[in-house]
């Protein structure tokens, strides 16, 4: 007669239920693991720097608002100062990485890795708090930005006589044939969305004509990537591009 094995001996499996196994696991604490998470307060200009990338890449720039100056929270809202951030990643996607990093003074300057830009970032600090930045985006590649309503953005880099040039063909993705209209910004370096401080009035002018059935065409003048040796008239400034 074959002996009889104990319960659970180490030469017969145990037996365990589902709701033996749902009892012996202890609740998650979901605050202690957001908490593990939260990034810490930035306590010095080194350290605002890194909050602002993080939060950046976490896609929580609106909680960087506090972080700016009082006098330009008096003009700027915080959606609007949140939008500048969104705004970047809806073309940018993923944010990658940072390099390259240089201070000078109260400015630190960067190059912002994402996954269809490179951005050349610059933000100046004082007293752990933002007081201005500056930024120039370069496409890598093709990519396409999808909206709503049908839209689409189709980003690409516009090469002539040696110089790359963002470039955005906006279009209504509904299989029939529209119009379309190449915009030419004004004179003076300009990028493609004509952008001046929070406004970008190519990039509406772009989604508004879109949604309307009027396809365009829109990219940086040569001003913007030209160095301050290299003479531009007429003829490199417009005619050539376009």
């Amino acid at each position: 007669k074959e002996a009889e094995v104990p319960e659970n001996s180490a030469t017969k499996a145990p037996v365990e239920t589902v709701e033996d196994v749902l009892e012996e696991t202890p609740p998650v604490d979901r605050e202690q693991i957001s908490a593990s998470e939260e990034i810490p307060a930035p306590t010095t200009n080194e350290e605002l720097f890194d909050y602002i990338i993080e939060k950046w890449k976490n896609q929580e720039a609106d909680d960087l608002y506090e972080y700016l100056v009082k006098e330009f929270q008096v003009i700027m809202s915080k959606e609007d100062f949140a939008w500048v951030f969104e705004n970047i990643s809806m073309v940018g996607g993923e944010l990658l990485g940072v390099s390259d990093v240089e201070k000078s003074m109260t400015t630190y300057t960067s190059v912002v890795e994402f996954e269809n830009v490179t951005l050349d970032w610059q933000v100046s600090v004082r007293d752990v708090q933002m007081s201005g930045f500056y930024y120039d985006i370069h496409f890598k590649d093709t990519f396409e930005v999808k909206h709503e309503n049908g839209v689409v953005e189709k980003c690409f880099v516009f090469q002539n006589d040696g110089y790359e040039l963002n470039a955005v063909y906006t279009y209504l993705d509904d299989g029939e044939v529209h119009p379309a209209v190449l915009m030419i910004a004004g004179s003076g370096p300009s990028d493609y969305n004509e952008t001046i401080g929070l406004l970008a009035p190519f990039q509406d002018m772009a989604l508004g004509l879109a949604q309307r059935g009027v396809n365009s065409l829109r990219l940086d003048k040569r001003t913007l990537r030209a160095s301050g040796e290299e003479w531009i008239g007429l003829e490199e400034e417009y005619y050539a591009d376009c």
